[in-house]
């Protein structure tokens, strides 16, 4: 995250920053429902990552590629409306 005073802290510990944003890896295996259940126990209103432009795209697929190299990753999809 940026240095400026308005990121400082903005994420927990264990946290990564984006996008005002903040991202967490869990490493207990879950099904999808469970992961966003988990996402929602752990903070009001979060939910699985989802991917909204292409910077995001590259910025998520970095941060969780160590990860899936380990076991799955989960993410939030949503169907676009056309």
């Amino acid at each position: 995250p940026q240095t400026d005073g308005r990121y400082i802290n903005y994420c927990p510990d264990g946290w990564s920053y984006h996008g005002l944003s903040c991202f967490k890896y869990f490493s207990e295996p879950r099904t999808w429902d469970e992961a966003e259940r988990q996402c929602q126990d752990v903070k009001k209103g979060a939910h699985l990552a989802w991917v909204e432009d292409p910077f995001e795209r590259v910025v998520l697929q970095r941060e969780i590629s160590y990860y899936q190299r380990v076991q799955p990753v989960w993410i939030g999809l949503q169907k676009r409306e056309e």
